[in-house]
Protein backbone atom coordinates (compact mmCIF):
# COMPACT_ATOMS: atom_id res chain seq x y z
CA UNK A 1 0.00 0.00 0.00
CA UNK A 2 1.39 3.41 -0.93
CA UNK A 3 1.73 6.05 1.74
CA UNK A 4 -0.42 9.11 1.33
CA UNK A 5 1.29 12.44 0.81
CA UNK A 6 0.17 15.46 2.83
CA UNK A 7 -0.22 18.45 0.55
CA UNK A 8 -2.18 20.79 2.77
CA UNK A 9 -1.76 22.73 6.00
CA UNK A 10 -3.35 21.06 9.01
CA UNK A 11 -4.10 22.46 12.44
CA UNK A 12 -1.58 20.47 14.49
CA UNK A 13 1.27 21.97 12.47
CA UNK A 14 0.30 25.60 13.07
CA UNK A 15 1.42 27.78 15.98
CA UNK A 16 0.54 31.36 16.86
CA UNK A 17 2.84 33.85 18.55
CA UNK A 18 1.99 37.33 19.79
CA UNK A 19 4.59 39.99 20.57
CA UNK A 20 4.43 42.60 23.27
CA UNK A 21 3.63 46.25 22.52
CA UNK A 22 4.64 48.34 20.72
CA UNK A 23 5.03 46.34 17.52
CA UNK A 24 8.05 48.31 16.28
CA UNK A 25 11.18 48.44 18.44
CA UNK A 26 14.85 48.42 17.72
CA UNK A 27 15.29 45.43 20.07
CA UNK A 28 13.84 43.58 23.04
CA UNK A 29 10.59 42.19 21.59
CA UNK A 30 9.01 39.46 23.74
CA UNK A 31 7.11 36.57 22.12
CA UNK A 32 4.10 34.82 23.69
CA UNK A 33 2.59 31.52 22.57
CA UNK A 34 -1.20 31.80 22.29
CA UNK A 35 -2.66 28.51 23.56
CA UNK A 36 -5.94 26.58 23.18
CA UNK A 37 -6.69 28.33 19.87
CA UNK A 38 -9.75 26.92 18.09
CA UNK A 39 -9.64 28.96 14.89
CA UNK A 40 -7.88 31.87 13.25
CA UNK A 41 -8.98 33.87 10.22
CA UNK A 42 -7.00 36.60 8.50
CA UNK A 43 -7.55 38.59 5.33
CA UNK A 44 -6.34 41.69 3.54
CA UNK A 45 -7.89 44.12 1.07
CA UNK A 46 -6.25 46.73 -1.13
CA UNK A 47 -7.52 50.27 -0.64
CA UNK A 48 -8.06 51.15 -4.31
CA UNK A 49 -10.14 54.03 -5.65
CA UNK A 50 -11.81 54.17 -9.05
CA UNK A 51 -11.49 57.62 -10.65
CA UNK A 52 -13.43 58.88 -13.63
CA UNK A 53 -12.97 62.09 -15.60
CA UNK A 54 -15.40 64.32 -17.48
CA UNK A 55 -15.59 63.39 -21.14
CA UNK A 56 -14.49 59.76 -20.68
CA UNK A 57 -16.23 56.53 -19.85
CA UNK A 58 -13.01 54.79 -18.77
CA UNK A 59 -11.27 54.69 -15.42
CA UNK A 60 -8.08 56.63 -14.90
CA UNK A 61 -5.27 54.09 -14.39
CA UNK A 62 -1.50 53.85 -14.25
CA UNK A 63 0.10 50.64 -15.49
CA UNK A 64 -3.42 49.24 -15.84
CA UNK A 65 -4.09 49.72 -12.11
CA UNK A 66 -6.38 52.03 -10.19
CA UNK A 67 -4.42 54.16 -7.72
CA UNK A 68 -3.86 52.77 -4.22
CA UNK A 69 -4.15 55.64 -1.75
CA UNK A 70 -3.61 53.82 1.55
CA UNK A 71 -2.06 50.72 3.04
CA UNK A 72 -3.90 47.41 2.65
CA UNK A 73 -6.44 46.74 5.39
CA UNK A 74 -5.57 43.57 7.33
CA UNK A 75 -8.10 41.88 9.62
CA UNK A 76 -7.44 39.03 12.05
CA UNK A 77 -9.97 37.04 14.12
CA UNK A 78 -8.90 34.45 16.72
CA UNK A 79 -11.01 32.22 18.98
CA UNK A 80 -9.57 30.25 21.91
CA UNK A 81 -10.83 28.34 24.95
CA UNK A 82 -10.96 30.44 28.10
CA UNK A 83 -8.88 29.25 31.03
CA UNK A 84 -6.98 31.09 33.78
CA UNK A 85 -6.38 34.51 32.18
CA UNK A 86 -2.97 33.57 30.71
CA UNK A 87 -4.00 34.31 27.14
CA UNK A 88 -5.60 37.58 28.23
CA UNK A 89 -2.28 38.71 29.71
CA UNK A 90 -0.52 37.76 26.46
CA UNK A 91 -2.81 39.95 24.36
CA UNK A 92 -2.12 42.89 26.67
CA UNK A 93 -5.20 42.97 28.89
CA UNK A 94 -4.79 43.90 32.54
CA UNK A 95 -5.51 41.14 35.08
CA UNK A 96 -6.33 42.47 38.54
CA UNK A 97 -9.23 43.73 40.65
CA UNK A 98 -7.94 47.31 40.99
CA UNK A 99 -8.26 48.34 37.31
CA UNK A 100 -10.32 47.41 34.27
CA UNK A 101 -9.01 44.98 31.66
CA UNK A 102 -8.24 47.95 29.36
CA UNK A 103 -5.95 49.69 31.86
CA UNK A 104 -2.84 48.96 29.78
CA UNK A 105 -4.49 50.38 26.66
CA UNK A 106 -5.29 53.65 28.41
CA UNK A 107 -1.81 54.08 29.90
CA UNK A 108 0.29 53.00 26.89
CA UNK A 109 1.26 55.53 24.17
CA UNK A 110 0.65 52.81 21.56
CA UNK A 111 -0.74 49.32 21.95
CA UNK A 112 -0.07 47.63 18.62
CA UNK A 113 1.51 44.15 18.49
CA UNK A 114 2.65 41.62 15.89
CA UNK A 115 0.96 38.29 15.17
CA UNK A 116 3.21 35.50 13.89
CA UNK A 117 1.71 32.32 12.36
CA UNK A 118 4.19 29.48 11.91
CA UNK A 119 3.16 26.40 9.93
CA UNK A 120 4.66 23.38 8.20
CA UNK A 121 3.69 22.05 4.78
CA UNK A 122 5.97 19.01 4.90
CA UNK A 123 4.69 15.60 3.93
CA UNK A 124 4.75 14.09 7.41
CA UNK A 125 2.54 14.70 10.43
CA UNK A 126 4.17 17.09 12.89
CA UNK A 127 2.81 18.48 16.15
CA UNK A 128 4.36 21.92 16.47
CA UNK A 129 4.41 21.67 20.28
CA UNK A 130 7.09 18.98 20.18
CA UNK A 131 9.32 20.16 17.33
CA UNK A 132 12.93 21.27 17.64
CA UNK A 133 13.62 21.92 13.95
CA UNK A 134 11.61 24.66 12.19
CA UNK A 135 13.67 24.86 9.00
CA UNK A 136 11.60 25.77 5.92
CA UNK A 137 8.48 26.48 8.00
CA UNK A 138 6.04 28.96 6.54
CA UNK A 139 6.02 32.17 8.58
CA UNK A 140 3.12 34.59 8.12
CA UNK A 141 3.66 37.87 9.94
CA UNK A 142 0.93 40.44 10.51
CA UNK A 143 2.33 43.73 11.73
CA UNK A 144 1.07 46.69 13.78
CA UNK A 145 -2.09 44.92 14.97
CA UNK A 146 -4.51 46.92 17.14
CA UNK A 147 -7.12 45.09 19.23
CA UNK A 148 -10.59 46.06 17.99
CA UNK A 149 -12.91 43.61 19.76
CA UNK A 150 -12.97 41.27 22.76
CA UNK A 151 -15.81 38.78 23.20
CA UNK A 152 -16.43 36.17 25.92
CA UNK A 153 -19.07 33.43 25.51
CA UNK A 154 -20.25 30.77 27.94
CA UNK A 155 -23.19 28.39 27.45
CA UNK A 156 -24.60 25.37 29.23
CA UNK A 157 -22.91 22.22 27.91
CA UNK A 158 -20.12 24.07 26.07
CA UNK A 159 -16.60 25.16 26.94
CA UNK A 160 -16.32 28.95 27.41
CA UNK A 161 -14.49 30.76 24.63
CA UNK A 162 -12.94 34.15 23.92
CA UNK A 163 -12.85 35.75 20.49
CA UNK A 164 -10.52 38.64 19.67
CA UNK A 165 -10.25 40.80 16.56
CA UNK A 166 -7.37 42.93 15.30
CA UNK A 167 -6.80 45.56 12.63
CA UNK A 168 -3.31 45.27 11.15
CA UNK A 169 -1.15 47.35 8.82
CA UNK A 170 1.16 44.94 7.03
CA UNK A 171 1.70 41.28 6.13
CA UNK A 172 4.84 39.29 5.34
CA UNK A 173 5.19 35.75 3.99
CA UNK A 174 8.55 34.06 4.65
CA UNK A 175 10.24 30.68 4.78
CA UNK A 176 12.12 30.08 8.03
CA UNK A 177 15.87 29.59 7.80
CA UNK A 178 17.88 29.69 11.06
CA UNK A 179 20.86 31.02 9.08
CA UNK A 180 18.80 33.81 7.52
CA UNK A 181 15.92 34.50 9.88
CA UNK A 182 12.86 36.49 8.77
CA UNK A 183 12.21 39.82 10.44
CA UNK A 184 9.12 41.10 12.21
CA UNK A 185 6.38 42.53 9.96
CA UNK A 186 6.16 45.75 11.99
CA UNK A 187 6.62 49.16 10.43
CA UNK A 188 7.63 52.31 12.29
CA UNK A 189 4.37 54.22 12.22
CA UNK A 190 4.55 57.92 11.42
CA UNK A 191 6.66 59.60 8.76
CA UNK A 192 9.64 57.25 8.36
CA UNK A 193 7.86 53.89 7.94
CA UNK A 194 11.04 51.92 8.43
CA UNK A 195 10.76 48.14 8.39
CA UNK A 196 11.59 46.31 11.59
CA UNK A 197 14.99 44.64 11.65
CA UNK A 198 14.23 42.42 14.64
CA UNK A 199 14.53 38.74 13.78
CA UNK A 200 11.98 36.00 14.42
CA UNK A 201 13.49 32.99 16.16
CA UNK A 202 11.54 29.72 16.15
CA UNK A 203 12.61 27.03 18.60
CA UNK A 204 11.16 24.54 21.06
CA UNK A 205 10.93 27.23 23.75
CA UNK A 206 8.44 29.26 21.71
CA UNK A 207 5.74 26.57 21.66
CA UNK A 208 4.47 23.87 24.00
CA UNK A 209 3.35 26.25 26.76
CA UNK A 210 0.26 25.07 28.60
CA UNK A 211 0.41 21.39 27.58
CA UNK A 212 -1.34 19.18 30.12
CA UNK A 213 -2.62 15.62 30.42
CA UNK A 214 -5.96 17.07 31.50
CA UNK A 215 -8.10 19.48 29.54
CA UNK A 216 -6.75 22.99 30.05
CA UNK A 217 -10.05 24.82 29.93
CA UNK A 218 -12.91 25.70 32.26
CA UNK A 219 -15.73 23.15 32.15
CA UNK A 220 -19.37 24.37 31.93
CA UNK A 221 -20.21 22.86 35.34
CA UNK A 222 -17.44 24.95 36.90
CA UNK A 223 -19.04 28.31 36.07
CA UNK A 224 -21.34 30.21 38.42
CA UNK A 225 -22.88 33.63 37.91
CA UNK A 226 -23.74 36.08 40.69
CA UNK A 227 -25.91 39.07 39.78
CA UNK A 228 -26.57 41.92 42.22
CA UNK A 229 -29.15 44.61 41.56
CA UNK A 230 -27.76 48.03 42.45
CA UNK A 231 -30.81 50.14 41.57
CA UNK A 232 -34.20 49.63 39.96
CA UNK A 233 -37.61 48.22 40.83
CA UNK A 234 -39.17 47.27 37.51
CA UNK A 235 -41.49 44.34 36.91
CA UNK A 236 -40.62 41.30 34.81
CA UNK A 237 -38.04 38.58 35.09
CA UNK A 238 -35.50 39.14 37.92
CA UNK A 239 -32.12 38.22 36.48
CA UNK A 240 -30.59 38.59 39.96
CA UNK A 241 -32.69 35.70 41.33
CA UNK A 242 -30.70 32.85 42.87
CA UNK A 243 -33.08 30.46 41.10
CA UNK A 244 -32.46 31.92 37.66
CA UNK A 245 -31.71 29.09 35.21
CA UNK A 246 -29.15 30.92 33.07
CA UNK A 247 -28.43 29.16 29.77
CA UNK A 248 -25.72 31.43 28.37
CA UNK A 249 -23.95 34.70 28.98
CA UNK A 250 -21.96 36.78 26.50
CA UNK A 251 -19.70 39.80 26.94
CA UNK A 252 -18.97 41.89 23.87
CA UNK A 253 -16.43 44.70 24.16
CA UNK A 254 -15.94 46.61 20.91
CA UNK A 255 -12.86 48.86 20.95
CA UNK A 256 -13.58 51.46 18.29
CA UNK A 257 -10.53 53.03 16.68
CA UNK A 258 -9.93 56.33 14.94
CA UNK A 259 -7.48 55.76 12.08
CA UNK A 260 -5.12 58.72 11.88
CA UNK A 261 -3.37 59.36 8.55
CA UNK A 262 -1.11 62.23 7.58
CA UNK A 263 0.71 63.74 4.62
CA UNK A 264 3.96 62.03 3.70
CA UNK A 265 2.88 58.45 4.50
CA UNK A 266 0.48 55.86 3.13
CA UNK A 267 0.49 54.04 6.46
CA UNK A 268 -1.71 54.84 9.42
CA UNK A 269 0.03 57.03 12.01
CA UNK A 270 -1.98 55.52 14.85
CA UNK A 271 -5.32 53.93 15.67
CA UNK A 272 -6.51 55.88 18.69
CA UNK A 273 -9.17 54.41 20.96
CA UNK A 274 -12.46 56.30 20.62
CA UNK A 275 -14.03 57.10 23.95
CA UNK A 276 -16.31 56.28 25.63
CA UNK A 277 -15.95 52.52 25.35
CA UNK A 278 -19.35 50.87 25.78
CA UNK A 279 -19.60 47.11 26.17
CA UNK A 280 -22.64 44.86 25.95
CA UNK A 281 -23.68 41.82 27.94
CA UNK A 282 -26.46 39.41 27.04
CA UNK A 283 -28.04 36.73 29.22
CA UNK A 284 -30.51 34.03 28.15
CA UNK A 285 -32.32 32.09 30.87
CA UNK A 286 -35.35 29.91 31.47
CA UNK A 287 -38.17 31.86 33.10
CA UNK A 288 -38.84 30.59 36.63
CA UNK A 289 -40.70 33.55 38.15
CA UNK A 290 -41.99 37.08 37.63
CA UNK A 291 -41.33 40.03 39.89
CA UNK A 292 -44.06 42.58 40.59
CA UNK A 293 -43.83 46.10 39.26
CA UNK A 294 -44.24 48.00 36.01
CA UNK A 295 -41.82 49.10 33.35
CA UNK A 296 -42.93 52.75 33.71
CA UNK A 297 -40.60 52.79 36.70
CA UNK A 298 -37.75 53.21 34.20
CA UNK A 299 -38.80 56.85 33.82
CA UNK A 300 -37.79 57.46 37.43
CA UNK A 301 -35.00 54.95 37.98
CA UNK A 302 -33.24 52.53 35.66
CA UNK A 303 -32.08 49.03 36.55
CA UNK A 304 -28.34 48.74 37.25
CA UNK A 305 -26.56 45.45 38.00
CA UNK A 306 -23.14 44.16 39.03
CA UNK A 307 -22.38 40.76 37.48
CA UNK A 308 -19.70 38.26 38.49
CA UNK A 309 -18.81 35.26 36.33
CA UNK A 310 -16.85 32.82 38.50
CA UNK A 311 -14.65 30.07 37.03
CA UNK A 312 -13.22 27.14 38.98
CA UNK A 313 -10.72 24.61 37.69
CA UNK A 314 -11.94 21.68 39.75
CA UNK A 315 -12.14 17.92 39.42
CA UNK A 316 -13.74 14.98 41.24
CA UNK A 317 -11.23 12.63 42.87
CA UNK A 318 -12.52 9.60 44.84
CA UNK A 319 -15.94 11.21 45.06
CA UNK A 320 -14.63 14.49 46.49
CA UNK A 321 -14.43 17.83 44.71
CA UNK A 322 -10.88 19.19 44.47
CA UNK A 323 -10.07 22.75 43.41
CA UNK A 324 -6.85 22.71 41.39
CA UNK A 325 -6.34 26.42 40.86
CA UNK A 326 -7.58 29.85 42.00
CA UNK A 327 -10.93 31.15 40.95
CA UNK A 328 -10.93 33.37 37.87
CA UNK A 329 -13.57 36.09 37.86
CA UNK A 330 -15.02 38.37 35.20
CA UNK A 331 -16.76 41.30 36.90
CA UNK A 332 -19.09 43.66 35.05
CA UNK A 333 -19.75 46.86 36.99
CA UNK A 334 -22.72 49.15 36.51
CA UNK A 335 -24.47 47.16 33.76
CA UNK A 336 -27.62 48.98 32.70
CA UNK A 337 -30.65 47.04 31.51
CA UNK A 338 -31.42 47.88 27.86
CA UNK A 339 -34.12 45.43 26.85
CA UNK A 340 -35.74 42.16 27.83
CA UNK A 341 -37.61 39.77 25.54
CA UNK A 342 -39.86 36.81 26.44
CA UNK A 343 -40.49 33.80 24.19
CA UNK A 344 -42.88 30.88 24.75
CA UNK A 345 -43.29 27.90 22.42
CA UNK A 346 -45.35 24.71 22.59
CA UNK A 347 -43.29 21.91 24.10
CA UNK A 348 -40.53 24.17 25.33
CA UNK A 349 -39.68 26.35 28.32
CA UNK A 350 -40.38 30.07 28.36
CA UNK A 351 -37.12 31.88 27.63
CA UNK A 352 -36.02 35.37 28.65
CA UNK A 353 -33.33 37.27 26.77
CA UNK A 354 -31.76 40.23 28.56
CA UNK A 355 -29.36 42.78 27.09
CA UNK A 356 -27.32 45.21 29.17
CA UNK A 357 -24.66 47.84 28.47
CA UNK A 358 -21.77 49.17 30.54
CA UNK A 359 -19.02 51.74 30.18
CA UNK A 360 -15.36 50.71 30.52
CA UNK A 361 -12.85 53.24 31.84
CA UNK A 362 -9.29 52.76 33.03
CA UNK A 363 -10.45 51.77 36.52
CA UNK A 364 -14.01 50.42 36.17
CA UNK A 365 -16.51 48.66 33.95
CA UNK A 366 -15.06 45.23 33.17
CA UNK A 367 -12.44 43.45 35.29
CA UNK A 368 -10.68 40.10 35.15
CA UNK A 369 -8.83 38.81 38.18
CA UNK A 370 -7.97 35.82 40.34
CA UNK A 371 -9.86 35.47 43.61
Amino acid sequence: MTQSIINRLTYERIGILLTDAPAYKTSGTIFHNLTRVQDINYSFAHQLIDIKSVGSDKLMKKDQESPMVRQPEVNVDITYLFSQSKNEEKIGLYVGSDYSILKNFFSSPTDDINIIIASSNKTNHEDINYLTNFYDFNVVGIGNCFLSNFRYQASVGQLPTVSISYKGSNMKFDQYDPANKPTLPAIQLGMNNQDSQEEITLNQDKFGDGLSEQISSILPANISINITKVTGNHGGSPIESVNAAIQNINIDLPIDRQDIFGFGSNYVFDRKIKLPIVGQASIDMILTEYSSGEIDSFFQQGAIYDIEINHLDKTIINGSEVINSPETIFKIEGAQLRDQAFESSIGDSTMVSTNLSFEVSETNGLKLYLA
